[in-house]
């Protein structure tokens, strides 16, 4: 309906005013700027994110203050102003986009290629409470893989995501870690059996082991294992876009591909993997206090 009171809007205006009008009517209406009220009800709309647009950043502010705050601790979070960065600094690498649903938020997904191996790191996936079990994530996985293939002018391989481990949590950390990974592994994404140690997030801290890689192959046929090398590459160019020493890159670049199989590597379901990981920890706590106790006696 509110095509047609546009079509007849552009008529009524030319008869009156003539072409020049209605020309700049047009380039008005093709302006970059989102209407939230655009979008019919029931209607999921993906807006790809450019953040040189204000109004662009405007739609992005409402997702992360609404979304992104509350989907993830604030220590692994970037502030809205790092990312509206990211994506002016390297508008040809970084993605993000923004799904409306009934004139509302419903999702947002940010992530980076990495060129070396034809892939995307997934850094960030959100979907509104109010919209889950709907599909949206995997429309929005879809529209990330499609929005970058045609920007490439060819597919993309696949989708790579850090994640963490329960393992390493406790309690309701531990439960929320587990949601995530189910939440994972519904939209088609597998396990990387390598180890992953990433750097400090701050200087004169630990490394984390806490975290692990997962991929999704941008595939119908079934891929069970990843090669060394495209690991090799993907972990080297991973490290070498972040805002890290040069001297602490070299370092966790080598120790990740020290850790790699000499082989090809496996790839499994992510709740597999960590129960066995689970299992493993309480074998070799069960061991420990068989130890323990014998030194007592």
């Amino acid at each position: 309906m509110l095509n047609y009171i546009i079509l007849l809007l552009f008529l009524f205006v030319k008869w009156i005013c003539g072409v020049e009008i209605i020309t700049l009517l047009i380039k008005a209406l093709d302006s970059p700027s989102i209407d939230y009220n655009k979008h019919m009800k029931n209607e999921l709309v993906h807006e790809e994110m450019f953040f040189d647009e204000p109004s662009h950043q405007e739609v992005f502010r409402v997702a992360y203050d609404e979304l992104f705050v509350n989907a993830f601790p604030e220590d692994e979070l970037d502030t809205y102003e790092d990312i509206i960065s990211y994506g002016q600094d390297a508008p040809d690498a970084y993605y993000c986009s923004v799904a409306l649903k009934d004139g509302k938020v419903a999702g947002g997904v940010t992530g980076y290629n990495v060129f070396d191996v034809n892939a995307v790191v997934c850094d960030m996936i959100v979907v509104n409470p109010e919209n889950r079990r709907q599909g949206i994530a995997s429309a929005m996985i879809k529209q990330m893989l499609a929005d970058l293939s045609e920007r490439d002018g060819k597919d993309i391989d696949a989708l790579i995501l850090e994640c963490e481990k329960p393992s390493s949590f406790e309690g309701e950390e531990r439960e929320q870690a587990n949601g995530r990974l189910e939440f994972y592994q519904k939209l088609g994404f597998k396990a990387i059996e390598t180890p992953y140690i990433a750097p400090p997030l701050e200087e004169g801290k630990n490394s984390l082991d806490t975290m692990m890689f997962a991929i999704l192959p941008n595939t119908d046929q079934p891929v069970t294992s990843i090669t060394r090398e495209f690991m090799e590459a993907f972990v080297t160019d991973m490290f070498s876009g972040w805002d890290i020493d040069d001297e602490v890159k070299q370092e966790y670049i080598q120790k990740n591909i020290t850790l790699m199989p000499e082989s090809d590597i496996p790839i499994v379901p992510i709740i597999e993997k960590q129960c066995l990981e689970m299992e493993t920890m309480a074998s070799n706590d069960r061991v420990s206090t068989s130890v323990e106790s014998r030194m007592k006696l």
